[in-house]
């Protein structure tokens, strides 16, 4: 399924799973935020949307999440 998300802002920024898979490093946990500005993202609306991606991710099992001090971490799935 490709879902995107275009921001609302003079720069478009369209978020799919596979940019976001893009972003992501293979082997190394990263925060949301390492995420967001791989992306480019500037709008709370696409990190909102970002977040929603990674949990859809996550269910399809190509990310995995890990929780650290109430925070989530993310890596792709090999």
């Amino acid at each position: 399924m490709k879902s995107t998300f275009t921001g609302c802002g003079m720069d478009r920024v369209v978020i799919t799973e596979e940019s976001v898979l893009r972003a992501l490093p293979e082997g190394n946990y990263v925060k949301i935020s390492y995420i967001i500005k791989a992306l480019g993202l500037t709008d709370i609306s696409e990190a909102r949307y970002l977040e929603n991606t990674l949990k859809t991710l996550v269910q399809r099992g190509k990310v995995e999440q890990e929780m650290q001090e109430g925070k989530s971490f993310y890596k792709r799935r090999k």
